[in-house]
């Protein structure tokens, strides 16, 4: 080589240049630091100079002929440093990496990192010369032994046990290396503790309910296949809150929240060990009944379940809610052998449980189906039904217990359906209130009703509103604009709602019937006496009217205690002021009873069916006139007798 600063000639004659600059700054302070010194070292130069033209002659006569340098000897110099930096460098990145590492010779571990000790438990002194298969157990799908055959980066699960006994699920792999003149296994492992709990987390949140941590319709499918392909008996109940929307209109949606979880939480505390129950969405809840077997079984757990949600919910907010629930059950493989048919034969069920009032729970039975379908064609003629003019009102009078006229009509909802004819409020109504069309149909009751109010002779009219469209937060607006629209004299007109509306949402339905009087309605209260606490109602209600329930009277000569029961309720009305009908008045006897027990207005088939307003009833049949005169005469001769007989008492 003839580059410059290779040979030791040229060395000899440029020291200063070939030196490596820690030499160069060496050789300058020595001659600084001594004149005697920088002689012999200038001496020094001169004599290698000399033999450095020798070398250099014998250089380019020997062409490709390498000679020796310090170039040369410096980079083996070099060499052996790097070599002992790589391997400070590789312990430095084996003790800093976050997995565990280890080096093994047919299974005994020959060394390791810090990561691998703590892994483990153990100190890193003790690891040399144990077995991997001391501590490394087999995964779920390869064992120990194989791993150690693969020679590349295929990654593979392996249970590691650390010194306490925990079982740790690792990832790992290996390769052969050279390791000091020898063979050997390098392998890696990873602690997948942190991995297996995040996907945990992540496969429990895809497969419950965030609300209230219960499976959902994902994992609810799943189990149910599962028990299907196995061909296991059992049942399933779908579960709906009645009225939840009202829930969440009213007190807001936290309120409805909370009504889940405690819904929910019911449902869990009536389940066997084995016994499921999922939240399907919204007010949904499906339960997998793995015990039942009978028709009677899904019955009793549906019975369990009403008494359960009977006990009323209190909010954070101090407000008490009622939660309804109406059942359908189905079982397998009786009903259905697999979950669509399962859970539609059960949706059925829950379905007329709904139509017969809701907190019902109903068993699915054959011939359901061509019900509903009638129920659906239903629900589709009532969206035009409105438009077309087929609703019509017909009036049933009340009458005057005192003097038989008739003082009022009950307005009540007919249908004419173009093929089916006169279908019958029993049917249509539920399906209304069910879809929400209850909302349209009770707005044109109540205009229709408007309308009629002014041509009855002075004769009062009244209405009965859903539970639905009183709970309407524009029911009390659109009332005014009828009222303006038709002219209608609000003191014409009694409002009837039923203790449900009371029961749902308290305070609201105490401001809307202020709103009522105010504008000069009448209210009654309807059916009183089937709910559970319709005596503290009439103290915080406005009420003007309380209508006694129609069982109370078809049992007045059945039940002993129905007559007690009348009498309490009429001197219990008429010590508040309030009026009192009877409906569903039947029979003279009952007419005489009622009317000598003081009852104020009598209804019923009896005193006249409904019909349509040209044909309504003006008048009484005399005959029946004749006998409620007569009763109300010697009801009030026995009066004015008792009258008399306490004036003597307190004469005396």
């Amino acid at each position: 080589m003839r580059a410059g600063c290779i040979h030791i000639g040229w060395f000899a004659l440029s020291p200063l240049v070939c030196l490596e600059p820690q030499a160069a700054a060496a050789a300058t302070n020595a001659v600084v630091m001594a004149s005697a010194t920088a002689t012999i070292t200038t001496d020094l130069y001169w004599g290698l100079g000399a033999g450095a033209l020798v070398f250099a002659g014998l250089s380019w006569l020997i062409p490709g002929r390498k000679a020796w340098s310090l170039a040369a000897f410096h980079r083996k110099k070099v060499k052996n440093v790097v070599v002992g930096d790589d391997g400070e460098r590789v312990a430095a990145l084996a003790s800093a990496t976050f997995e565990a590492i280890m080096i093994h010779r047919d299974g005994i571990v020959v060394d390791g990192n810090p990561q691998l000790a703590k892994l483990l438990g153990r100190p890193l002194k003790d690891l040399p010369g144990t077995s991997i298969f001391d501590f490394l157990q087999n995964g779920p799908s390869i064992d120990v032994a194989t791993v150690t055959t693969f020679n590349d980066d295929t990654i593979h699960e392996l249970v590691l046990v650390a010194s306490d006994g925990e079982r740790i699920p690792v990832q790992a792999r290996g390769r052969d290396i050279v390791y000091r003149g020898e063979r050997v296994r390098v392998g890696c492992i990873v602690d997948l503790r942190d991995r297996k709990e995040a996907e945990q987390r992540i496969r429990h949140l895809a497969q419950h309910d965030f609300l209230t941590g219960l499976p959902n319709r994902a994992l609810f499918a799943e189990r149910v296949g599962e028990l299907t392909e196995r061909g296991a008996s059992f049942a399933i109940a779908m579960v709906d809150i009645d009225r939840f929307k009202d829930v969440n209109d009213i007190h807001g949606h936290q309120a409805g929240d909370a009504v889940i979880r405690e819904t929910a939480a019911r449902l869990q505390r009536l389940l066997g060990p084995d016994d499921v129950v999922a939240r399907l969405g919204g007010d949904e809840f499906a339960v997998i009944l793995t015990s039942a077997h009978l028709n009677a079984q899904i019955e009793d757990f549906g019975h369990r379940l009403l008494r359960s949600m009977a006990e009323p919910i209190e909010l954070v907010s101090g407000d008490i809610v009622l939660a309804d629930v109406s059942i359908g059950g189905a079982l397998c493989p009786e009903h259905a052998d697999d979950l669509d048919g399962l859970v539609g034969r059960a949706d059925i069920a829950l379905f007329h449980a709904k139509q017969e009032g809701r907190g019902t729970s109903l068993v699915f039975k054959p011939g359901m189906n061509e019900l509903i379908e009638k129920r659906r064609a239903l629900e589709a003629d009532l969206d035009l039904a409105i438009l077309r003019g087929e609703f019509e009102l017909y009036l049933q009078p009340r009458v005057d217990a005192a003097t038989a006229e008739i003082v009022a009509y009950e307005a009540l909802l007919r249908w004419h359906h173009p093929q089916r004819g006169l279908v019958p409020p029993g049917e249509f109504i539920p399906v209304a209130e069910a879809s929400g069309q209850i909302v349209a149909l009770g707005e044109w009751v109540i205009a229709e009703a408007c309308r009629l109010s002014g041509g009855l002779e002075g004769r009062r009219i009244s209405i009965n509103l859903s539970p639905l469209q009183f709970r309407n937060s524009r029911f009390v607006s659109r009332l005014a604009e009828t009222l303006k629209a038709t002219g209608a004299e609000p003191s014409q007109i009694e409002l009837e709602i039923t203790e449900s509306v009371l029961i749902d949402d308290d305070k609201r339905a105490l401001q809307v019937l202020g709103d009522l009087k105010q504008m000069g309605f009448d209210v009654a209260l309807d059916d009183f006496g089937t709910g559970y606490s319709s005596l503290s109602y009439l103290s915080r209600y406005p009420f003007d009217t309380i209508k006694i329930d129609r069982s109370f009277v078809s049992n007045l000569g059945v039940v002993d205690s129905a007559q007690v029961i009348v009498r309490s309720i009429i001197a219990l009305g008429n010590g508040l002021g309030m009026r009192i009908v009877a409906e569903g008045v039947e029979t003279i006897e009952e007419a005489l009873f009622l009317t000598q027990a003081g009852c104020d207005e009598l209804q019923g088939y009896l005193l006249g069916r409904p019909a349509p307003v040209s044909e309504r009833l003006t008048e009484v049949r005399p005959a029946i006139a004749m006998q409620l005169n007569g009763m109300a005469e010697a009801t009030r001769g026995s009066k004015n007798v008792r009258s008399g007989q306490m004036q003597e008492r307190e004469a005396v």
